[in-house]
């Protein structure tokens, strides 16, 4: 069972950030990227766009065509288009001033109000959705896995081992640094209008992550020894989930032929948007 105290918080938070649903659903501004849009209706407010010159945001455009939006799954797209020297260190820098909320992965997600009965039930529902998306990634990638609830009814984890990705199998003595897992865990969401650009702004029940404790997080920990293509599985798991639920990823690997950008970004039915818009013209990235 799920502790009373925890209720009795998150009780408190959701009457403190208000239960009832807003009047008109948030809209779309066009002078940012979608996936600044998506992050800020979803409480991420402290995620920020970076303006870089139109000759990069036509570059990432042409490479994200070419691999058909899966930029971050390839080291072989973009052989032949070139970044504006310095570019990569511009936008690591503006990662690592990423304060507070954004300087970690989060979940996002508004569940249409007809796929559940009350916010404990769309809690489960969501935990179940990630749960089904995570196993079938781990079958399809023939790696073997145990999974547990973290002893708690909001959290679901899988400690996983592949001898490809030299993530060890659990033997005595070892700890987590040691291991391979996925971590998920969300709390009771608020039942508001979704924003107009996701489920046509219809009522549903939003997991945002704006507080500092009680936000929704998803997480794939790395052994210290391991070497998994997180990114991947990132973009494999995120493909498999509900299209009204996003992830973010506050420091990922974008490859653009042999160069290796590190920036936050969020993924949409596994497809990443980067938190890009152009110097001359602003737009969706």
């Amino acid at each position: 069972m799920k502790p009373k105290a925890r209720f009795t918080q998150l009780s408190l938070l959701i009457l403190l950030t208000g239960c009832a649903s807003t009047s008109s659903p948030i809209q779309y501004d066009n002078s940012h990227s979608r996936a600044h849009n998506i992050a800020h209706a979803g409480g991420l407010y402290q995620t920020e766009d970076k303006v870089i010159p139109m000759r990069d945001f036509e570059a990432f455009k042409l490479a994200k065509a070419a691999a058909g939006n899966t930029l971050l799954l390839t080291s072989s797209v973009g052989v032949g288009l070139e970044l504006s020297e310095g570019l990569g260190l511009g936008l690591l820098t503006s990662l690592l001033e990423q304060p507070y909320t954004a300087s970690r992965n989060s979940i996002i997600a508004w569940i249409p109000i007809q796929e559940a009965t009350s916010a404990r039930d769309v809690q489960q529902k969501l935990l179940y959705h990630f749960n089904t998306a995570i196993e079938t990634v781990l079958q399809e990638q023939s790696i073997h896995y145990e999974r547990t609830n973290g002893n708690s009814e909001q959290k679901i984890e899988f400690y996983f081992h592949s001898a490809d990705y030299q993530c060890p199998k659990y033997q005595a003595g070892m700890t987590n640094q040691d291991l391979c897992y996925i971590t998920a865990e969300v709390f009771e969401p608020r039942r508001t209008m979704s924003p107009s650009f996701v489920n046509d702004g219809q009522e549903s029940f939003a997991f945002e992550s704006n507080h500092h404790v009680y936000y929704q997080r998803f997480r794939i920990s790395p052994g210290k020894n391991s070497d998994i293509p997180s990114d991947a599985l990132y973009a494999a798991i995120s493909s498999k989930l509900p299209d009204w639920i996003f992830i973010y990823i506050a420091k990922g690997n974008i490859h653009f032929g042999n160069q290796t950008i590190t920036a936050p970004y969020l993924l949409e039915s596994g497809k990443p948007l980067l938190f890009i818009v152009a110097e001359e013209k602003k737009g969706e990235s």
